[in-house]
């Protein structure tokens, strides 16, 4: 058989692909082009423009969710497009309003050390992340993500504490830029959590740090010595068991997941967690408002 009739078929599909036009793309689907960027939105989001948005004067509070921007666009080429998007939203809630980085905030593997080939770079990446909260008046919180802690490898811990260390530095030296509205990154210093924050006397935020619970018991920190307040996971549980019915009554957002009464969401709202399993995973939520 000649060879140009046995690869025919490969050769006619390549071709084929090349031919294919960018306009057949489903419409907002993103072309990958930092040019021609737009949100990139499944068919069932397409027309949202003409779609009447909640009554913004019944909002009486706002939670702004956002993950997985560990890899953004530098600003001297524009910006990452769903960042750009977050400050202009999160100025306008200003302090009636909390945001939340949902972790993966450097790929690949998370803060590397001083003098690493790649620590600028890293620096820059989770710089462009915390300017995005300049001269917002709102409460902020980072948690760290898989990627943040190495994929779970060796060193992951110190990739996270170093996060965690240029982050406070970074915000702590400009304070009139980053107000001060408590820990940053949480559950912080590597710890499992659960983490309470009361953002309202209805609305509760808790952490937690389920790639602490993916990690060797040698490569993690646990108990006293560690900073952290549970020893085990079977501590952690019975945490767990004594904080959620002291929530059951206010609107709580979990990790990335939340529970309220009314809500303007731009996603579907993930389900609400149980006392045996907390580490279920989650449909985060990119913008969503309680009212």
């Amino acid at each position: 058989m000649p060879l140009f009739s046995r690869f025919r078929p490969a050769l006619l599909t390549f071709c084929a692909v090349l031919a294919f036009p960018a306009a057949t793309l489903a419409q907002g689907e993103s072309s990958q082009n930092p040019v021609n960027s737009r949100p990139n939105y499944r068919r069932g989001a397409v027309g949202w423009e003409t779609k009447m948005p909640p009554d913004s004067s019944h909002i009486r509070y706002s939670v702004f969710l956002i993950g997985d921007v560990g890899n953004p666009i530098p600003a001297e080429k524009g910006g990452e497009p769903s960042l750009n998007f977050l400050r202009k939203e999160i100025l306008k809630a200003g302090a009636k309003s909390t945001t939340i980085y949902l972790g993966d905030n450097i790929y690949e593997y998370g803060m590397p050390e001083e003098g690493a080939y790649d620590r600028k770079e890293s620096e820059r990446r989770l710089r462009d992340q915390l300017d995005v909260l300049k001269g917002y008046k709102g409460e902020k919180y980072m948690i760290p993500g898989n990627h943040d802690w190495k994929q779970g490898g060796q060193g992951g811990l110190e990739q996270v504490l170093r996060e965690q260390r240029f982050a406070e530095n970074y915000m702590a030296n400009d304070s009139a830029a980053f107000s001060y509205t408590g820990d940053f990154i949480t559950p912080s210093n590597g710890c499992p959590g659960p983490y309470e924050v009361r953002l309202q006397d209805d609305v509760v935020l808790i952490t937690i740090n389920s790639q602490w619970f993916l990690t060797t018991q040698s490569a993690r920190p646990y108990g006293a010595d560690g900073g952290c307040g549970v020893e085990d996971e079977t501590d952690f549980m019975a945490s767990w068991r004594i904080l959620l019915p002291a929530t059951r009554t206010r609107t709580s957002w979990w990790w990335a997941t939340t529970r309220c009464s009314r809500m303007a969401c731009t996603a579907a709202i993930s389900p609400w967690p149980t006392t045996s399993s907390p580490l279920a995973l989650y449909t985060s939520m990119p913008f969503c408002r309680c009212r």
